[in-house]
């Protein structure tokens, strides 16, 4: 690993020497987004060197061209490899987490990691990106990662507070029927996610029941689940409370239809009422005057 690189030119400056130029972290702001973009990517090579991290060539293709371009990148692609080279070190998420955080790079709307094995510390990494809550990440994919079920319940921890998720998939992941529960105690709390896709996680029959409960009570209203093994136990479980929970709700929408047009038609009685008052008094004015 390489050591840290000695800064040039400090000697003999002393005091002075200290007030060099502030890193300008407000470049996007200023019309500059490929400045932005670039700052991130000399951070992310910086980062990747210094832990020993396999850089990802698509990503740093797409800063480049988004600096050349002077234009922000809003998705975030760390992608790996499915049968990884074995003389080639490891991929790790940490030196792109920790490049956002530096530059402050508050414009990132998706963060995508495809075949990046994440253990529990690396999901952890992500989950207190998102409890930041500076970073405006909508989607969020970690797909084919080797996430397991106590990893996936730190991450949802980290959705109750985040006003910014609406997409959430965990395709390729063997989560089962253990993680399925952790990941739904964060989804019912939270009102604004919609989107979950769990293709091919190992979820059995219990998960129905779990997610069904979880639909009845979140804001998730499209469910991906693919390749899993509910059985019809499970498929049932989940579609009766699927079915339940859009029942009541029709019922409540009609319920709302129905108070407000009984609102409406009130306010139509009492404006005729007051107008009919009205014509009486302007009737008896008129015959006192005669």
């Amino acid at each position: 690993m390489p050591g840290k690189k000695k800064g040039k030119g400090k000697k003999g400056k002393g005091k002075k020497g200290k007030k060099g130029k502030k890193k300008d972290k407000n470049s996007a702001l200023r019309g500059e987004p490929g400045a932005a973009v670039k700052s991130v990517l000399r951070v992310y090579d910086e980062n990747c060197a210094r832990t020993a991290s396999l850089p990802c060539v698509g990503l740093r293709k797409k800063l480049k061209a988004s600096y050349e371009d002077n234009v922000l990148l809003e998705r975030f692609l760390l992608e790996g490899f499915e049968d990884p080279p074995p003389d080639q070190p490891p991929m790790k998420v940490e030196p792109l987490l920790d490049a956002l955080r530096s530059e402050r790079y508050v414009f990132i709307k998706e963060l995508s990691v495809w075949d990046v094995p994440l253990r529990h510390e690396n999901v952890a990494s992500v989950a207190l990106l998102l409890e930041k809550q500076v970073y405006p990440v909508r989607q969020l994919e970690l797909l084919d990662c080797g996430i397991e079920s106590y990893p996936v319940t730190r991450l949802a921890r980290s959705f109750p507070g985040h006003t910014f998720l609406s997409t959430i998939i965990l395709d390729y992941n063997e989560i089962g029927d253990e993680g399925c529960e952790g990941l739904c105690a964060g989804l019912s709390k939270n009102a604004l996610i919609q989107t979950v896709s769990l293709n091919f996680c190992g979820l059995e029959v219990e998960s129905g029941r779990i997610l069904g409960e979880m639909v009845a009570s979140s804001a998730v209203c499209n469910l991906f689940l693919d390749g899993n093994d509910l059985e019809c136990e499970g498929a049932m479980e989940l579609i009766k409370m699927v079915a339940d929970t859009a029942e009541r709700e029709a019922y409540d929408r009609a319920e709302e239809a129905r108070m407000k047009a009984e609102i409406e038609a009130e306010k139509e009685l009492e404006a005729a009422r007051n107008s009919r008052v009205k014509t009486a008094i302007s009737t008896t004015s008129s015959r006192s005057d005669g």
